[in-house]
């Protein structure tokens, strides 16, 4: 049961996806769909939750499984067991020799839950050890919750191993990550606990960070095998308790990084913005940088992790001070990124009415 959802998901040979369900003493057998195979002329295309469910055992030992996302895939209520794991079905012999060139196209992971577990001491998060590489991804409102594991991350435990190497890139991190009980050995970060052998560029993670060990609002713990580009860390924009983006370097090679580190925002939507990749506006994202792909998607200011649409004033709720804010900037003929509710780059009557409708669905 691995303390998830009381609920075994397995896929074999990726034909079925075979649930058992312990609270109701009940079996499901689902025909999976999954286009391809897995391999680099033939990726597996990710369509919906099942397809998600069942990556982990289209991924083999020894050689890397090539698959997309064709869609946007909603986790809301579904247990996760780290990829690649070295505790997945409670064999520490397993290793982390499951590969995997994942391609979000653009895409989101959202509400993504990795619930704590007793029996899993090792990693925790979409992967255990990542080894290979994931881009163009979103993972959105995703948590992560530990008590035991030592490399926790929303992303992954492990960023490669000193065998294989990952690469992260034109990806984004939204959620929240709490490590209780693991002693102050564990390591814990946004996207990563420990970077062992990795390359991440144009990624910002916005999450929030919580932990009695070493703790980064990016990555806990770094190497001199570790290089980051062009990115940038915001987890106190969600009330992130890290004090640093990657709590212990350990001589890693970071070249244009920043840290929010509560009062460089404008500096941070100034830089990031002259990217290549990143959006030339630099508030387009309720006030923060975003990549191109969140931007072009159109419902950037909705799944970008800052803040909640329509919370001008930022109390937490969207009511008719909003909607007079609205208002008095239409009347300044003036702009703020987070009013432009329909990201089309002004503030006029559809932002207005956006307020309103928000309110009326509240």
């Amino acid at each position: 049961m691995r303390d998830l959802d009381r609920t075994w998901r397995i896929s074999p040979a990726g034909k079925y996806l075979i649930e058992f369900d312990m609270d109701h003493a009940s079996m499901k057998a689902t025909l999976l769909t999954t286009v391809g195979t897995g391999t680099e002329t033939n990726p597996l295309q990710i369509a919906n939750k099942l397809d998600l469910q069942s990556l982990r055992d289209r991924m083999a030992d020894g050689r890397t499984t090539y698959a997309r996302l064709t869609a946007d895939i909603d986790m809301q209520g579904e247990g996760w067991w780290p990829l690649n794991s070295t505790f997945y079905a409670n064999s520490t012999q397993e290793g982390y020799g499951k590969a995997i060139s994942l391609d979000g196209q653009g895409h989101i992971i959202s509400n993504l839950t990795i619930a704590d577990s007793k029996e899993n001491g090792f990693e925790a998060g979409f992967f255990g050890a990542l080894v290979g590489s994931v881009e163009n991804l979103g993972l959105y409102n995703a948590s992560v919750r530990s008590s035991l594991a030592q490399n926790v991350g929303l992303l992954a435990g492990l960023l490669g191993t000193d065998e294989e190497a990952a690469t992260v890139a034109g990806s984004y991190f939204h959620g929240s990550v709490v490590t209780e009980g693991a002693g102050t050995t564990s390591a814990s970060g946004a996207v990563a606990g420990v970077a062992v052998n990795a390359t991440v560029e144009n990624v910002y993670a916005n999450a929030f960070v919580s932990s009695d060990g070493v703790m980064g609002d990016f990555i806990g713990i770094g190497s001199p095998q570790l290089t980051v580009r062009h990115s940038y860390s915001a987890g106190k924009a969600n009330g992130s308790e890290g004090t640093a983006a990657i709590a212990d370097e350990q001589e890693s090679s970071v070249q244009d990084f920043l840290f929010f580190d509560g009062e460089n925002q404008d500096e941070i939507c100034q830089t990031v913005s002259q990217w290549e990749g990143w959006n030339e506006n630099g508030q387009v994202g309720q006030g923060w940088p975003l990549l191109q792909w969140q931007v072009e998607r159109g419902d950037h200011a909705r799944f970008c992790g800052f803040g909640s649409l329509g919370d001008l004033n930022g109390d937490g709720t969207v009511d008719i001070a909003d909607a007079v804010s609205v208002l008095n900037i239409m009347a300044e003929d003036g702009f703020t990124a987070a009013a432009d509710l329909n990201g089309d780059g002004k503030v006029d009557i559809a932002d207005f009415v956006s307020i309103l409708n928000i309110m009326a669905e509240q």
